[in-house]
């Protein structure tokens, strides 16, 4: 089990990756250690947010999705604007779904 400094350092060792799922694969792992460690010491939400780990790992990803300072404001913006048409078709069509099995 790694120890909290081994987190930070393994984020640290991160900055200089290419491969978005790598990263993602082991910020998830660390994030699950992380949250075990923030249960044994009782600290929230907010100290998992902002916790030295998490930063680095989401700045890394945010430098390789090019959203770091909104490189690409025009992606970021179809990203939400695509998420927001499926979540609102997806629940249309459950709503039409429900109708008809009525």
């Amino acid at each position: 089990m790694k120890t909290e400094s081994e987190l930070i350092i393994e984020a640290y060792e991160c900055q200089d990756a290419c491969n978005l799922s790598g990263i993602v694969f082991a910020f998830a792992r660390a994030m699950d250690r992380l949250c075990e460690i923030a249960n044994e010491h009782k600290k929230g939400t907010e100290w998992k947010n902002t916790h030295p780990m998490c930063l680095l790992y989401s700045s890394k990803i945010a430098h390789l999705t090019r959203t770091q300072d909104h490189q690409d404001q025009h992606a970021l913006n179809s990203a939400f604007d695509l998420a927001a048409r499926l979540k609102f078709d997806l629940k249309v069509n459950k709503q039409y779904q429900d109708m008809c099995n009525e």
